[in-house]
């Protein structure tokens, strides 16, 4: 029996002649479609913007907010790679449970990147999970690893922007279910980070919000005093939430100008051919 096109859905954008290019990678329970007036200004500074549809996510294939193992999300951003191609070292911007999936990327294609951009990256949960819910996942993931349960997020956890969680939680290619074994999958690929955390040496930046209630901001602390890149900026962003990029105006144009300015002055020497 085939995998199922695990990638199928692609946002590909592509200016004249490229300075560089950015492959984004989206968080959990989203779709790369919701990046796309990020990457509309993006291609207006030159930039090549590429992201895809997760496995299990959008209009990706795969049950719904599931993973048998964490690497199948890294394997389909190292397939995204492999389309650009050898003559570009690309930039990943990648939001939440993204940026698990960009860093781990990292970890074993640091020559073949140029930097990382992470946006609220989901290194510890910041969000109470009951010890019921815990205990069961944990006993689930290998016995029934689909069960699944509600998260209970919505969109008043992503933003303050009330037009903008509306559409958050309306969104019919938004999931709001995860199964057990994607939550000890998650939790052992965020150890992994942690405990590699020093061989980290690409030029990084990090934004939170210091109101995120899903992602823990101080993991995002932690995780920024232990990497070894010695180009490295980390920005805890006053009230703001989950989604930086939809958060009120004007923190949304703010948080859009600084990722703007960061990759300006990492543009690479040399534009890709």
């Amino acid at each position: 029996m085939s995998k199922p096109d695990f990638h199928r859905h692609r946002m590909r954008m592509a200016p004249d002649h490229p300075c560089g290019t950015v492959l984004i990678v989206h968080g959990y329970g989203e779709h790369i479609e919701r990046y796309r007036p990020l990457g509309e200004r993006m291609l207006a500074e030159r930039w090549q913007v590429c992201g895809i549809d997760l496995p299990g996510h959008g209009q990706s294939g795969g049950r719904r907010g599931h993973i048998d193992a964490f690497p199948e999300y890294v394997e389909a951003i190292e397939a995204s790679l492999g389309e650009i191609g050898s003559s570009s070292r690309p930039i990943l911007l990648a939001q939440s449970m993204g940026a698990l999936v960009a860093l781990q990327v990292a970890l074993k294609n640091q020559a073949e990147l140029s930097g990382l951009i992470l946006l609220s990256p989901f290194l510890r949960l910041r969000l109470p999970v009951p010890a019921w819910k815990v205990w069961l996942a944990n006993h689930l993931s290998k016995s029934w690893p689909t069960f699944s349960l509600p998260t209970e997020l919505s969109g008043s956890d992503m933003t303050r922007d009330p037009i903008a969680a509306a559409s958050y939680d309306r969104d019919p290619l938004n999931n709001k279910k995860a199964t057990a074994r994607w939550f000890t999958e998650t939790r052992s690929a965020q150890a992994q980070v942690f405990a590699r955390a020093n061989e980290l040496r690409l030029p990084c930046l990090i934004l939170h919000g210091n109101a995120d209630p899903v992602a823990d901001p101080r993991a995002s602390e932690a995780f920024f005093a232990q990497i070894a890149s010695v180009d490295k900026t980390l920005r805890m962003l006053p009230d703001m939430r989950h989604e930086l990029l939809h958060e009120l105006e004007p923190d949304r144009t703010r948080t859009l100008n600084d990722i703007v300015g960061w990759l300006d002055r990492h543009r690479p020497a040399s534009p890709p051919s």
